[in-house]
């Protein structure tokens, strides 16, 4: 039949591998009758148990790694100022002074006097992002907008203390205090967690902040 034009039907595309496995999954299941098997049941249950699993201990060692962190860095901020005033006789009260000499003066310590003279040759910290006062940034080590200052008499704790204070803390003020102190506080009212250096607390609860403080020493 001349004049009469047949247009080529295309093929269609070979299914994808997933495709044709939901295909043969969903006839067999049709042909069943009878929705999944028991045995298939309790291997999807198992499968979505072990999922969520390693989601949490995920989740759980990077607060843990956080939370580490965090504490090493206070310490060795502790450490620095306990040499610093050794050294000088004074606390600074500007945590860039113990990474920047020419900012030892008698503004940045508590004892008001310069201690530029007798600072030594070399830094007491490495040097950290400030935040455009006396204290340091935290974001680096994973606690957003949390800042750290050098404190005299913490506020809420027994005078004659010089202590670090982490301010906003978030998430991390439990675990700074269960690591710190060693007590889990996990379900604790924070009326109820320490308050004042005593009874072996070497971190307490500021509530007038709601941050967490780390006695350097006393006086």
């Amino acid at each position: 039949m001349s004049g009469v034009r047949y247009r080529r039907s295309r093929l269609p595309r070979r299914p994808t591998r997933m495709i044709r496995l939901w295909r043969g999954m969903t006839c067999a299941w049709v042909l069943r009758q009878g929705g999944f098997s028991l045995v298939e049941m309790i291997v999807a249950v198992a499968m979505l148990g072990i999922l969520a699993a390693a989601a949490m201990s995920a989740f759980s060692g990077s607060e843990q790694s956080k939370t580490a962190a965090l504490m090493s860095k206070m310490q060795e901020i502790a450490n620095a100022v306990s040499m610093y005033q050794r050294n000088t006789g004074c606390v600074p009260n500007n945590v860039s002074v113990l990474f920047d000499k020419l900012l030892a003066t008698a503004a940045n310590n508590f004892c008001s006097v310069s201690t530029q003279a007798n600072y030594g040759n070399q830094d007491y910290l490495s040097p950290m992002p400030g935040d455009g006062g006396k204290g340091v940034l935290l974001n680096q080590l994973g606690v957003e907008n949390g800042d750290l200052l050098i404190r005299q008499n913490l506020t809420g704790t027994t005078p004659n203390n010089y202590a670090i204070e982490v301010i906003n803390p978030g998430d991390a003020l439990y675990p700074l205090l269960a690591a710190c102190n060693g007590v889990d506080y996990t379900g604790v009212a924070t009326g109820n967690l320490p308050h004042d250096f005593v009874n072996g607390a070497a971190c307490v609860y500021v509530a007038a902040d709601n941050s967490v403080g780390m006695l350097i020493s006393r006086y």
